[in-house]
């Protein structure tokens, strides 16, 4: 999963300079600010396409794929929630510029276990519509660096019964579209 962070209280580092790597001494700054587990790469990237705005790119290694397959087992994992906990952190301080597709599942699992009851979940589609494409401006082989503005549609069945569909920004907000019950005969849906 990767994200981009605008962190004013790693401003003085962010924007310290053009070369993508950190120094040894600036990743541990950034590493203990805050505060992540399984962070395996940090970078610094521009993705202003007039203005410079330097953020951290930040790789974690958090597979959205296992979260969705064990999503009932990890609502209980300190991992799980305490990667949510930062994630929501970050939004809430308006931190977060953007995250990945897997992010935005991560985000997407976490709405519907706190708005539904269910024993099983799949992801049955998953969408990406780029908003802002900075490509021709950056070197770095991360696509959420070249294409940092996104907006996410993701279904998702639970229970073999319900089919919810939902929309996620890249900077964190998770909005639900549609959400259809089971019915022999068409869409039923429903108010949720």
């Amino acid at each position: 999963m990767q994200i981009l962070l605008n962190i004013d209280e790693l401003a003085d580092v962010t924007n310290d300079g053009w070369e993508e790597h950190f120094s040894t001494e600036e990743e541990r700054r950034i590493v203990e600010t805050l505060q992540l587990e399984n962070v395996e790469e940090l970078a610094r990237v521009n993705i202003g396409p007039g203005a410079d705005l330097m953020v951290i790119l930040l790789s974690i290694n958090a597979i959205a794929d296992t979260y969705l397959v064990a999503s009932k087992i990890l609502e209980g994992s300190a991992g799980w929630k305490k990667l949510i906990s930062k994630i929501k952190q970050f939004i809430n301080k308006r931190e977060l510029v953007s995250v990945d597709e897997d992010g935005a599942k991560i985000l997407a699992i976490d709405f519907l276990t706190q708005h539904y009851q269910y024993e099983r979940i799949d992801l049955i589609s998953s969408q990406v519509i780029n908003i802002t494409d900075v490509s021709g401006l950056i070197r770095l082989s991360s696509e959420l660096a070249k294409r940092p503005h996104n907006y996410y549609i993701q279904a998702y069945c639970l229970d073999n019964e319900k089919k919810i569909i939902l929309g996620i920004t890249s900077d964190g907000e998770v909005k639900l579209i549609k959400a259809y019950g089971w019915s022999p005969y068409g869409l039923n849906e429903q108010e949720d």
